[in-house]
């Protein structure tokens, strides 16, 4: 397509100036160092003024928005490749974040077709210290890291959400066992909740939590986040990031709690891939 080059790796910093406001989002910075495996397409490989990343379900749009042939580029590729490719695994949708805010008119035209729901998000932060997090595990609990012994522990309940979650953010489990940390809450013989680390990037790493149904409100959260701010500390991280939807208040009682204050608000928009917006009004 005209005006919509794939990067290849060597290129990448060619095109990190205009993703210098995503700073918050460490998928996208470790994307730009090569940490994490990922997809970058401009406009001019040479000298890029608008650009698409692709960090697995999640996009990002940034530089240039009133850039009409590759707005048009890109509004093909969502169509006839990422569109199909979403149907293809199952998957409701992506979500599509975007810098400048300029975007958000011109993403109404790229995917006119299309549903689109718009998504404010908190971005926390917290600076690492040593934390007492074993007075903090409800009874009856115990936390476990995430290691290759307890994914091939078949005794396990819930084993097949936990490795979910991992490959909802790595590229395969062994990435994630090689590159990134984790601890699970353990009830008799099931899993009860995991909090793991994202986007590993030098001094800084993100975190993301799963509470399973029946173990929530038992104060496991907090927990295994105090638990995973420790453990940073002696892996010499220095700060952690935490992303959430604005309207998800367990998500936002947990990082209060556990020491995040809020640093920045942001936008994105939720695009179906299975709805089609209606032409009547």
């Amino acid at each position: 397509m005209a005006n919509f080059h794939f990067l290849n790796n060597a290129s990448y910093s060619l095109a990190a100036h205009l993703f210098t406001s995503l700073n918050n989002h460490l998928g996208v910075q470790a994307i730009l160092s090569q940490q994490m495996p990922g997809k970058i397409y401009v406009d001019y490989p040479a000298s890029p003024h608008s650009a698409l990343l692709q960090h697995g379900q999640r996009f990002y749009l940034a530089g240039q928005a009133d850039n009409q042939t590759f707005n048009r580029a890109v509004r093909s590729y969502f169509e006839n490749i990422v569109i199909p490719e979403t149907r293809e695994i199952g998957a409701e949708g992506f979500i599509l974040y975007f810098t400048p805010d300029d975007w958000q008119p011109k993403l109404e035209l790229i995917m006119e077709a299309q549903r689109l729901i718009p998504v404010r998000h908190y971005y926390y932060q917290r600076e690492v210290a040593p934390q007492d997090w074993q007075t903090r595990v409800p009874a009856g609990f115990s936390l476990r890291w995430i290691e290759r012994t307890v994914l091939e522990e078949s005794s396990l309940q819930n084993l097949d959400d936990l490795k979910d979650e991992l490959l909802s953010e790595a590229p395969s489990v062994d990435f994630f066992l090689a590159q990134r940390f984790g601890v699970c809450g353990v009830l008799n013989d099931s899993i009860a909740g995991f909090c793991t680390s994202e986007n590993d990037l030098g001094e800084r790493c993100e975190l993301g939590i799963n509470i399973l149904e029946p173990y929530q409100r038992r104060g496991l959260a907090t927990a295994l986040v105090l638990c995973m701010i420790d453990r940073a500390h002696q892996r010499g991280i220095r700060q952690i990031g935490w992303h959430c939807h604005t309207g998800n208040q367990p998500s936002i009682a947990t990082a209060k709690k556990s020491g995040f204050q809020q640093i920045a608000e942001y936008p994105s928009l939720f695009i179906h891939a299975n709805l089609i917006r209606s032409t009547h009004q």
